[in-house]
């Protein structure tokens, strides 16, 4: 898988905020998510979780790219237009 974000936001319907960048794989779950550069994490609201409450963990991990409802109020987490 090699898209950009900007493309994936374009196929989301979605917004790109900050720096586009190669995305190779995708993670729903923080438990599973190892790989930081070109991994894209999809911050699931689910009955028993949040992924916007992992973003802090990702983002300390170097994980910088995220599909979000809202953008989270992070130390360090910059949403740049």
């Amino acid at each position: 898988m090699n898209y950009s974000l900007s493309e994936i936001s374009v196929i989301c319907n979605g917004e790109l905020s900050g720096t586009d960048r190669l995305v190779t794989s995708v993670a729903v779950d923080s438990r599973n998510a190892y790989s930081g550069s070109g991994t894209l994490f999809f911050a699931l609201h689910g009955a028993h979780h949040d992924g916007h409450n992992y973003i802090p963990l990702l983002y300390g991990r170097g994980f910088r790219a995220f599909v979000v409802e809202e953008l989270p109020d992070v130390a360090g987490f910059v949403a740049a237009g």
